[in-house]
């Protein structure tokens, strides 16, 4: 399945809050107003890309946290002007974020409650030369869903590709500086796939 589990070669960025990895397991925890995140290459061509970037999140600080959050996957520059984003929003939902050389902005949506937030859910973010989708699934164990929902879609734009900007899968956690105390969310099992490649 051409398949790489992403256990090595990420990079941290933290604003406000810490990253610790153990064992396969990405913590993430931001603070008032924090957003942290990892980033590393990217297993596809960034001007033809053909990928799936698929992980479980476990939220392990107060369920639901206060205040506004996020948690995310992203297909993206390092700086996150151009790319994709799966992003989990604090009532549950599911969208898609997608960015031109400006920053991300949201495409589409879920209502509420389309994830949990204990373990079982994962999220599936696919981009190819033309599209690009995000969906959920439910599986509270290392396998993968059997089945996904997709949440949202977006067509590819021709300059971002020929840009080659497509070249960090990361990782990322944030939050407004409403609250207090430590938003803390686990992302398991993340890994990548080149798609249509034999099994």
């Amino acid at each position: 399945r051409n398949e790489l589990s992403l256990d090595s070669g990420w990079t941290d960025v933290i604003s406000s809050g810490s990253i610790t990895r153990a064992g396969g397991v990405t913590t993430l925890g931001v603070t008032s107003g924090g957003l942290v995140r990892q980033h590393r290459a990217t297993v596809c061509t960034p001007e033809s890309p053909n990928i799936e970037i698929i992980g479980r999140f476990v939220v392990t600080s107060a369920i639901p946290p206060p205040t506004v959050w996020h948690t995310a996957l992203m297909l993206a520059d390092e700086n996150i002007n151009y790319g994709f984003m799966v992003l989990v929003f604090d009532n549950a939902g599911v969208g898609l974020y997608k960015g031109d050389g400006s920053g991300l902005t949201l495409q589409a949506a879920t209502g509420a409650n389309a994830v949990v937030f204990t373990g079982a859910s994962w999220v599936r973010l696919v981009v190819t030369p033309s599209y690009a989708s995000a969906s959920y699934g439910l599986s509270a164990s290392s396998t993968p869903p059997t089945s996904w929902t997709v949440a949202a879609t977006a067509a590819t734009t021709v300059a971002t590709l020929a840009g080659g900007w497509l070249n960090r899968v990361q990782v990322r956690m944030g939050r407004t500086a409403a609250g207090s105390g430590t938003y803390t969310c686990e992302w398991r099992n993340v890994q990548a796939r080149i798609l249509g490649s034999a099994p």
